[in-house]
């Protein structure tokens, strides 16, 4: 009897922890190997991204996944830099103190990580789209950290979001094979969302070893449960 068809709905993983541990157990790494994860964890994480909700079902986030020594990367790195220091006053070697993490000269933007994986969204219900994809972005998370490997949002690649966006739209995007005309212009009208940077944790530089304290008392039951 033939075997039945993969689920298009689910990503079974072989996984070392749980989910719920998974989400306990996440933390922001910034001190990393120099391997590269592989492109089939890439796309297994990807693939858990695009299973979260988002408004109306419009699935409206795209992943581009770089390697470090890409040209765009190298680029952003300077740039993001100097616009840091000139709009925030960022204090690089501060900033490292206070995340618990050796100051990187190199890179102080994407911690030298093996892979960069920048984010944009198109065609989602207005006013909805950064909410979906953040969502979409937790899941990726979660399958990243179920799988050994290590995250960390980039908040700082934003000021180089303008030269960003120029590469990211010379790229044939997923949609280019769709037949729906309205998804291909909603391909050419993707915004920047939000970078983040991918790897295997370097344990053994990587002072912060344990997630900082949360805050758990965040939440107002409204009525008697």
């Amino acid at each position: 009897m033939a075997s039945p068809a993969p689920s298009e709905t689910a990503a079974p993983v072989a996984s070392p922890c749980p989910p719920i541990d998974a989400a306990f157990g996440r933390r922001s790494v910034r001190v990393f190997q120099n391997r590269v994860p592989s492109k089939e964890d890439i796309a297994e994480c990807v693939r858990a991204a695009c299973l979260a909700p988002s408004g109306h079902n419009k699935q409206p986030w795209r992943y581009y996944v770089y390697r470090h020594e890409n040209a765009l990367v190298q680029r952003v790195i300077p740039l993001a830099r100097e616009r840091c220091i000139a709009t925030f006053h960022t204090d690089f070697r501060k900033l490292a103190e206070s995340c618990g993490v050796p100051y990187n000269e190199v890179d102080p933007i994407f911690y030298q990580a093996p892979v960069v994986i920048f984010v944009t969204a198109c065609g989602g219900l207005p006013g909805l789209e950064n909410m979906d994809c953040g969502l979409s972005m937790e899941n990726f998370f979660l399958a990243a950290e179920r799988r050994g490997l290590s995250t960390c949002p980039i908040g700082l690649a934003a000021t180089a979001a303008p030269e960003i966006m120029e590469e990211l739209n010379k790229l044939r995007g997923p949609l280019d094979a769709s037949h729906d005309a309205k998804e291909k212009i909603a391909e050419k009208q993707q915004k920047y969302t939000c970078a983040f940077v991918l790897g295997y944790a370097d344990a053994e530089h990587d002072v912060q070893q344990k997630r900082q304290p949360r805050n758990f008392n965040k939440v107002v039951f409204a009525d008697q449960f």
